[in-house]
């Protein structure tokens, strides 16, 4: 048991105690010289002097000199270590404030948004604090983890406000548990979160991949757990309608696809736009509202009745938007909106970017009639607007680009030039994508060359026949892209048969079989690759290349019955779209998306500019094939551009888990299996620091002596006080008259 002093210089004040003797020998009496007629009256008045002289009056001054002692130990705020626990009041603690501040915690409740509530208590947190404690305000949406003083922690609590583009507490858990695992304060720990908990603000799949194990080596690094505290500031029953999605119909019969997942560009200029909006325990009677290009386009009513605790989820669906017929490439943006305000604002409007655009594919054919069914197949595509050009392999362009053909197919071409190859690997290293189709007429030693295979995914072998009846298309892998749109009929083979095909080699590791067939006699159980495609750099996201070993046009020859049956338009749009989708442009994104686009070849450009709710200016580096827009951090409508040369238009949206106030909340247990046992406490019934000091640390806190030597101050005056009136008292006792 020691005792330390939190303002050791007060002490100095204990001098003050020579005050009191100092007062008492200036202001002492001195003796009167007094004549009298009578000698016994001059003795008496003699022997009163002399009384007066000494100092009798030692117990007063013992008392006033204690009270300047007790005065200063009492300021210098001394401190008891190893103390009795109950006379424990506070003790220096490092507390780390993790506030939520995605837009969900601007929902009001009793007129006070639930990040102001989260500040007003962690404000009340600080206060609490003594002065050489140490603080850490983490913010979901900004990274970064420091102590300071806790004065200087309640600035930063006051600055705090909400942020759209945000992250998962769980995010910044792990930070935090990073920083203390690096830079372990030597103060007790203690952790407290400040969030809603809805939905969007927990990862339990980043708690078991990541957070966890962070965790526990922060708190091997610090010695001891890590006393936490969850205060759940989500209202008990939320009222709130949210826009919590678009999307667009090419028909009226038609599925509806998220803008999310759109490609760029749609084919239809009449599309119908559809909006979701999520009614949370609440009776909404509003208009539901069309803008485009700052103009209303159209007004749905909106009559939902919810009961509290309820969700419903309603369809909207608008009038066809109508596109001008000119010019072909043209981009619209807009906005749906909820007229009426409720307590989450942020949610009531949802922002969209439409283009009309059409994509070029050029066929490069020895044959034109074999180019024309290609052709007709892959203009029939309604979901993907493409454009044919067909051009014989004399012909095609000296340079090949993204920019002006989204693929490039050689079907068929029975010689292709070692010029014709390198145009291609240029056309891919730019972001293009290929289709190679080999058919009756091809010569392999012309795909065998150095240059060619710098493109293609195989070398081509042989022309082989298979026996009748001819094998089966037979999908292993439901999870690539091309045989996706073939999941829900989970059959062991597609219509059709193959009767011819070539032979291939794979050439590395990056050459894979998409789709393979196999044959039905009993001893020939290998399958053969149908489709294989390859992708030169899977980091890029650059071009691929894919390489049909029968073809999907009719040839000349019975190679296969697939072109009479639906297989074959089936798996040329899934080819389609996946090969445009390898150099896809989104237009409507949500925050914490990467938002890119293609650069254009040979610009040269060193600089790009966004404009919209948040502007900015950019750099390109030199050789940078892709742009990635990193300044659009909350949401509307942007425009980027270089220049006057090249622009783009996209949208930005909050996630529709941010809307999902009563709906997949994650679990009280699953945030105390991470935390520790009975951590998540409502925000009315928050336990203050001292409590959870003694209740968690597991140690004996400091004891401030300070209002013990406070209470010794008050009785030692009031004991001087009484001991000074009686001594005076009898001082003024009147002398006898004997005369």
């Amino acid at each position: 048991m020691g005792i330390t002093f939190l303002v050791p210089w007060l002490l100095a004040g204990a001098a003050l105690i020579a005050v009191p003797i100092i007062i008492h020998l200036i202001l002492r009496k001195k003796p009167k010289h007094l004549l009298f007629p009578a000698f016994r009256y001059l003795q008496q008045r003699s022997r009163t002097n002399l009384q007066k002289l000494r100092l009798r009056h030692l117990l007063l001054l013992a008392l006033r000199m204690l009270l300047i002692v007790a005065m200063s130990l009492a300021l210098a705020r001394p401190l008891l270590t190893g103390g009795p626990e109950q006379l424990a009041m506070d003790q220096p603690l490092a507390v780390v404030l993790v506030f939520d501040t995605s837009p969900s915690m601007e929902y009001e409740d009793e007129g006070k948004s639930r990040l102001d509530e989260a500040k007003e208590i962690g404000l009340r947190f600080l206060e609490y604090l003594p002065s050489d404690s140490e603080a850490a305000v983490v913010d979901t949406g900004e990274p970064g983890v420091r102590f300071t003083t806790p004065r200087d922690a309640a600035q930063l609590v006051r600055t705090r406000r909400i942020r759209p583009l945000n992250q998962p507490v769980t995010a910044s858990l792990e930070e935090v548990y990073r920083y203390l695992e690096k830079e372990p304060p030597e103060l007790p720990v203690v952790l407290v979160v400040f969030s809603d908990r809805t939905a969007a603000s927990w990862n339990q799949d980043a708690v078991h991949a990541v957070v966890r194990a962070a965790k526990h080596r922060a708190v091997d690094k610090l010695g001891g757990d890590i006393p936490a505290l969850y205060l759940d500031l989500g209202a008990a029953e939320p009222r709130n309608a949210a826009i919590t999605g678009l999307a667009l119909k090419r028909m009226e019969q038609d599925q509806p696809t998220p803008l999310e997942d759109l490609p760029t560009g749609t084919s239809n200029r009449r599309p119908i736009l559809q909006a979701t909006v999520q009614v949370t325990g609440a009776s909404v009677d509003t208009d539901v509202t069309l803008w485009m290009d700052g103009r209303l386009m159209d007004t749905k009513r909106l009559v939902v009745a919810c009961q509290p605790g309820q969700s419903i989820a309603e369809v909207v669906s608008f009038a066809p938007l109508e596109f001008p017929p000119e010019p072909a490439n043209q981009v619209h943006q807009g906005e749906v909106r909820l007229k009426a305000r409720d307590l989450l604002p942020a949610d009531n409007i949802r922002y969209y970017t439409l283009s009309v655009q059409d994509r070029k594919v050029l066929i490069i054919a020895d044959r034109a009639n074999e180019a024309r069914d290609w052709q007709d197949v892959l203009e029939a595509i309604d979901q993907l607007p493409l454009t044919c050009v067909v051009s014989d392999p004399r012909n095609v362009p000296g340079s090949l680009h993204p920019d002006q053909y989204a693929i490039v197919c050689l079907v068929n071409v029975a010689d292709p030039s070692v010029a014709l190859w390198g145009n291609l690997q240029r056309y891919l290293n730019a972001g293009g994508s290929v289709i190679v189709m080999p058919g009756e007429d091809c010569r392999a030693d012309a795909y065998n060359t150095p240059e060619a295979l710098a493109v293609m995914p195989a070398r081509l072998v042989r022309k082989a026949d298979v026996p009748p009846p001819g094998s089966a298309l037979a999908p292993t892998d439901y999870n690539h892209p091309i045989l996706a749109p073939f999941k829900f009929w989970e059959r062991p083979r597609l219509p059709g048969l193959v009767f011819r095909y070539w032979q291939v080699e794979l050439l590395s590791s990056a050459s894979q079989v998409v789709l393979p067939f196999t044959h039905r006699q009993e001893d020939r159980t290998e399958p053969e690759p149908a489709v294989i495609e390859r992708v030169p750099d899977p980091n890029k996201n650059q071009g691929r290349v894919l390489l049909f070993t029968t073809p999907l046009y009719r040839p000349r020859k019975d190679w296969n019955t697939l072109w009479d049956s639906w297989t074959c338009v089936g798996l040329t749009f899934a080819a389609a779209r996946h090969l445009v989708g390898a150099r896809d442009e989104r237009q409507n994104f949500t925050l914490r998306d990467d938002i890119r686009f293609w650069l254009p070849q040979g610009s040269g450009a060193t600089a790009y500019s966004l404009s919209g709710p948040e502007t900015a200016i950019g750099e390109i580096r030199p050789g940078q094939s892709q742009l990635f827009v990193t300044e659009a951090q909350r949401p509307g409508n942007f425009r980027v551009a270089i220049g006057d040369s090249w622009q783009r238009h996209f949208s930005v949206n909050l996630p529709p888990l941010e809307s999902q106030l009563a709906q997949q909340r994650p679990l009280v247990a699953d945030i105390e299996d991470l935390l520790g046992p009975n951590t998540v406490f409502p925000a009315e019934q928050a336990p203050d620091l001292s409590e959870l000091t003694r209740e968690k640390l597991g140690q004996r806190p400091s004891v401030e002596l300070l209002p013990w030597f406070m209470i010794a101050v008050l009785l030692v005056l009031a004991l001087e006080n009484f001991v000074a009136t009686r001594f005076y008292r009898q001082e003024r006792q009147p002398v006898e008259n004997t005369a």
